[in-house]
């Protein structure tokens, strides 16, 4: 393979990314390590000492997750070429980023059950449904309502609005579920479109999405196939 992507044993930052090369049909290593392996000895690898990172075929890194993802969107044809469209693909892309960071700080330090109460509490009332429902009406303007977010093709920033919100709702954060995602039906209806795209489906049912491991469980990896329906 001529490109490496390295990065935990989880969707996170990287699944965007991953699922593209899968589009495209690029072949790729798809590295994945633990956190003792990355303290271990990959973190001094990385060219800014974070992951995920995209290794190039004569050993030069881009290192930052969404550089990585507008590379290999460029490459997959899912990024437009007009400017203006390019810009609001850009919008969404950097504006859904900012709800992990959001829902990982919510109820920092509490006890479980006072922490789940206030990530629940910021998704239903908080900053991070200010940003989901900008992200839905973003759709509603943008989209074409079938399923795309901009234009009327597939682009990176359905990849990026599939990848992130499942990620973020699949349990990898206590005290969420994908059920309350029904609150945003365009949201939902771009997961749909994206995790049934044919490559996105053959990574998760018999790809690397289908290898078990890390915090990459069973139970997560299907919440991410309970998007097709």
């Amino acid at each position: 393979p001529s490109l490496k992507l390295s990065y935990f044993s989880l969707a996170g930052k990287a699944e965007a990314t991953r699922l593209m090369l899968n589009i495209a049909g690029i072949d790729y290593e798809d590295e994945r390590f633990g956190f003792q392996e990355w303290r271990g000895g990959v973190k001094a690898t990385a060219k800014w000492g974070t992951c995920p990172f995209l290794t190039l075929a004569d050993g030069k890194q881009i290192g930052q997750s969404k550089a990585m993802g507008r590379y290999v969107a460029k490459m997959a044809g899912l990024y437009p070429e007009d400017a203006l469209q390019a810009a609001f693909v850009d919008d969404i892309v950097d504006g859904i980023d900012e709800i992990g960071p959001m829902v990982n700080g919510a109820g920092k330090g509490l006890e479980q059950a006072e922490k789940e109460a206030a990530r629940v509490e910021e998704v239903t009332k908080g900053k991070v449904k200010v940003m989901l429902d900008t992200v839905e009406a973003s759709i509603k303007s943008l989209g074409d309502g079938a399923g795309h977010s901009v234009g009327t093709t597939l682009t990176f920033a359905d990849i990026v609005i599939f990848a992130n919100t499942v990620n973020t709702f699949c349990g990898f954060f206590d005290g969420l579920s994908v059920d309350m995602l029904q609150d945003w039906p365009a949201i939902q209806s771009v997961n749909k479109t994206v995790s049934n795209h044919p490559a996105v489906r053959k990574y998760y049912d018999e790809g690397n999405g289908a290898k078990l491991g890390g915090m990459w469980t069973k139970e997560i990896r299907a919440q991410f196939l309970s998007a097709r329906d």
